[in-house]
């Protein structure tokens, strides 16, 4: 806690939090879990700056150093807009102010031109004496080769639903024993084998 005025300045109170005291911990507990596609990040909400770590720059295809100093309007500018669009939604901003950990999903354009897909968690680190959100810290994961096999199964999926759709519809009826009591021109069409033929048969 502040309590008096400060040399030269006047009367003031409230609470001062030393943020990067508050990241590295995370850096390093991050760190220790030794994910090669992991990132952080804390973003000054007043003026925008965002400092970096050298694992989110390389997330992006960049050296830290190309990108700094880096700031909010630069992620948004390397983000889809919607994504973009989404971390800005009141909804958002309310649960960060309220200090709640927000996940979320976006994409940011890599160096090399394609979207990395990013799993952001991050939370309110620090607040104001009149309660604005000062600080946000978080973490991104890349998580573009997970995406892209949830598409290959997807795809995959719809091409087996198609399949299935212009399939003829067999229809076989057998008994306890399994042997064909009944079957349709289509079923019979299917298995390549006359109906006549097929009664009695177990398959």
């Amino acid at each position: 806690p502040i309590r008096g005025p400060l040399p030269g300045q006047a009367q003031i109170s409230g609470h001062y939090l030393d943020f990067l005291s508050q990241l590295r911990p995370m850096r390093q507990a991050l760190g220790f879990i030794d994910h090669p596609r992991l990132g952080t990040w804390m973003l000054d909400v007043a003026s925008g700056a965002l400092d970096l770590d050298e694992s989110w720059a390389a997330l992006v295809g960049h050296n830290l150093a190309d990108l700094l100093p880096f700031t909010h309007d630069d992620w948004v500018a390397l983000t889809e807009q919607s994504d973009a669009e989404g971390f800005a939604a009141p909804e958002v901003q309310e649960a960060l102010q309220r200090g709640e950990v927000v996940q979320y999903v976006s994409r940011s354009r890599h160096a090399k031109g394609h979207w990395v897909w990013l799993l952001c968690c991050c939370r309110g680190a620090a607040w104001g004496p009149d309660g604005r959100l000062l600080r946000i810290i978080g973490y991104d994961i890349d998580i573009t080769e997970h995406r892209e096999l949830l598409a290959e199964a997807e795809e995959q999926r719809r091409l087996m639903q198609h399949l299935l759709d212009v399939m003829p519809s067999g229809q076989v009826v057998l008994d306890e024993a399994g042997r064909v009591t009944f079957l349709n021109p289509e079923a019979a069409e299917l298995l390549a084998t006359p109906p006549d033929q097929a009664i009695g048969q177990v398959f």
